[in-house]
């Protein structure tokens, strides 16, 4: 019987987290970003994903995509004030508020 240590799984589970922020930061620069930028822009949004409780990957993904319309900027874990009401509301699924996100039209 084989046994997976506490260590090991770490590791693994960072492996695999690299291996998402480098898949990410690789559509970014396929747009035309400058790699460090994307890089930073990546790690700082799937940080801001993960404190609005927006874990899938493909959640993740499309959060990034989203984030330049909502006021986003690297470095800031803030958005327009319509956009955070809409975020913060965890009772609803990330898929529902990206839905919400898409159809409202920003407040001036």
């Amino acid at each position: 019987m084989f046994f997976i240590r506490d260590a090991q799984m770490r590791k693994f589970r960072e492996a695999r987290q690299a291996d998402f922020e480098n898949r990410a930061v690789e559509l970014r620069t396929s747009r035309g970003e400058p790699s460090e930028a994307a890089r930073t822009f990546v790690r700082d949004g799937i940080r801001f994903a993960l404190n609005l409780k927006i874990t899938s990957e493909d959640d993740i993904l499309r959060f990034l995509d989203l984030l330049p319309s909502l006021g986003y900027e690297s470095g800031q874990d803030t958005v327009a004030a319509w956009a955070a009401e809409i975020l913060n509301d965890t009772d609803l699924t990330a898929s529902l508020r990206f839905k919400l996100l898409e159809r409202v039209p920003p407040k001036p």
